[in-house]
């Protein structure tokens, strides 16, 4: 009887799974049909002798790994759940475009969205205040260097370097300023515990020795790997100039087989630790030399030597590339977007809502 009374207690069309083991599925099916929830059925006859419940009935959820047998707190965990996402900060911004969002954790109880095709960041930090208007201070951080010839000095990988001579960095700068050439380009921001990972590309200027005024743009790709020591550091995640270490994101060599990071540094790495990412990579047939799908490859960076290497591969790893606009932090999960109003001025509303996280 119990069963039904926690079950009718539940918001009807529910999206969280309820999962029912029984030993008669049609029997099961007519009994909670008429409550409209998410149901998943199981059969296991040997479940119930086993454990002795043939003659009882047990009702368990798990929200955030945790076992829960009371069915008032059942009710009301699973109801909070299934509310509209609650919004906790709203603001009005002509800056970001709606399609190009992602939303990373940063240190000190921040997150971070950035927009890469806008070459902007916002940086999102708590206040005391209940409005939704003030619940967050927003900071938006542009690219911006301090020190060119740094990032233009970086390491390069030229396929022809007999007839393709890299142009010196004056030079370059009078030439991509007269010729509208975007010499660096940040594509993801991420971080671990305290410290934040930033993958960009730059493009350098080469002259071709072979013919005159003929010049050619060649793009290398990087990971930034930066220690933040203070909440002021984080309004330097734009600057690449300001990391500790650059990484060359460029090929690895593993059981014989080269791996490319290849289109893939648009995407964002996964840390699984302070000096280990995953990521995606490409990977040249042995038959021809072409480029397929190799698998998300595990990528210990070495902080000494500023060189990665590539430890592992998930050859079945999915072939996606996505920006992700939620986050969790505690029991909730926390979605941005930016809600058009009027899109011939880009207008909208930037908006962070939560909700309850359920755990499987």
């Amino acid at each position: 009887m119990f069963l039904r009374q926690t079950l009718g207690e539940i918001k009807p069309d529910n999206k969280i799974p309820v999962y029912v083991i029984t030993d008669n599925i049609a029997y099961a099916k007519k009994n909670l049909g008429k409550y409209k929830l998410n149901y998943t059925y199981y059969f296991d006859r040997e479940v119930f002798n086993l454990f002795e419940i043939n003659k009882r009935t047990l009702l368990h959820s798990r929200f955030n790994g945790v076992l829960n047998d009371n069915p008032e707190q059942i009710i009301n965990l699973t109801n909070a759940r299934a509310t509209t996402p609650e919004i906790v900060f709203q603001q009005q911004d002509t800056v970001l475009m709606a399609n190009d969002l992602e939303t990373r954790i940063m240190p000190y109880d921040a997150f971070a969205t950035i927009n890469p095709k806008m070459d902007v960041a916002i940086l999102f930090r708590k206040t005391k205040s209940a409005d939704v208007n003030k619940s967050y201070s927003v900071t938006y951080l542009h690219k911006n260097l301090r020190d060119s010839l740094k990032i233009y000095t970086l390491q390069e990988r030229n396929p022809d370097p007999e007839n393709l001579k890299l142009i010196p960095f004056k030079e370059f700068g009078q030439l991509a300023q007269k010729n509208a050439i975007n010499f660096y380009k940040i594509h993801s921001l991420t971080s671990y515990n305290n410290t934040v990972y930033c993958t960009f590309t730059i493009s350098r200027l080469y002259k071709d020795v072979r013919q005159k005024d003929n010049f050619s743009i060649l793009s290398n790709a990087f990971i930034a790997q930066k220690e933040i020591n203070s909440e002021k550091d984080l309004l330097d995640v734009m600057h690449i100039d300001t990391y500790d270490h650059i990484y060359f994101a460029d090929m690895f060599t593993y059981h014989d087989t080269v791996y490319p990071m290849s289109t893939w540094i648009y995407s964002t790495p996964d840390p699984t630790g302070k000096n280990t990412l995953l990521n995606n990579v490409n990977k040249v047939e042995a038959n021809g030399g072409e480029l397929s799908f190799g698998g998300k490859a595990t990528i210990l960076l070495d902080p000494n030597t500023q060189t990665m290497k590539m430890t592992a591969l998930d050859a079945n790893a999915p072939k996606v590339r996505f920006r992700k606009n939620t986050f969790e932090n505690g029991n909730y999960t926390y979605k941005l977007q930016k809600l058009m109003t009027d899109e011939s001025k880009n207008l909208g509303n930037i908006t962070l809502t939560k909700e309850l996280t359920i755990q499987k």
